[in-house]
């Protein structure tokens, strides 16, 4: 039985108990205690928890070679970004659908993937500035640090970075896009937010004038402060006003 369940999987990665025990023909106990038998062998593993689907440890070290040649390539290519989005890691590599999430964290498992909410990276992948980029990261930080309610504009970093140290700084949290062409620092959002919730439970509703005002801030930035909160489903609009969902 385990070798039959062995032969299987190997020709149908990324299957489920109840499948091996109908492309066996045997039991489904007989299945599954053959099945515990080869991956105390380390011939089998299994993806997933409860309802796991398994692959041989072949096939497993041969997908974990065809991700690493990606996602090296890839880091290669853009070494200032976190990782690949997950729909295009998704893409390239045409894995079993079914079996996705389970391969990811079975690579974050064994510390050979990073997984975030939108991309995959080696573990190993850092991302990291050299001198002269660093300094010009500092310089730009400063500014919004100097005007941290009418900080410089999208067009104006990227002028000062490029797009993808731009894309570097959000990606690791130390700027938030707000808007198309907004950022703000993370906590310049925790602060505006923490002030339009108050306001919003002894008053009702707010204006983008009134956040403009308090924050001397202009009316771009303001509107766009509003539609971000509006999104984040925290406010909704009222004609020109803004409730609390």
């Amino acid at each position: 039985p385990a070798e039959l369940v062995q032969q299987f999987v190997q020709a149908h990665p990324a299957v489920a108990a109840p499948e091996i025990a109908q492309g066996v023909a045997l039991e489904q106990g007989e299945t599954d205690a053959a099945i515990q038998e080869q991956i105390a062998r380390g011939a089998l593993i299994a993806l997933g928890g409860e309802h796991a689907l398994y692959v041989t440890d072949a096939t497993w070290t041969r997908w974990r070679e065809k991700i690493s040649a990606h996602l090296s390539a890839y880091h290669k290519q853009f070494p200032l970004r976190a990782g690949m989005p997950r729909e295009e890691f998704k893409s390239r590599l045409n894995f079993p659908a079914r079996a996705f999430d389970a391969l990811v964290a079975r690579g974050v498992q064994e510390n050979f993937l990073r997984a975030g909410e939108k991309y995959i990276a080696l573990a190993a992948h850092t991302v990291a500035f050299d001198a002269a980029t660093a300094q010009k990261v500092d310089a730009l930080l400063k500014q919004f640090d100097a005007a941290p309610f009418n900080p410089p504009s999208v067009s104006d970093a990227e002028n000062a970075l490029g797009a993808e140290t731009l894309n570097a700084l959000i990606e690791q949290g130390k700027l938030e896009r707000v808007a198309p062409n907004v950022l703000f620092t993370p906590r310049v959002v925790e602060t505006m937010q923490a002030w339009v919730v108050e306001t919003l439970r002894a008053q009702n509703e707010i204006t983008a004038a009134q956040l403009r005002d308090r924050f001397d801030t202009s009316r771009k930035y303001a509107i766009a402060f509003l539609e971000y909160l509006d999104a984040k489903r925290i406010t909704r609009r009222v004609g020109d006003a803004r409730v609390l969902r």
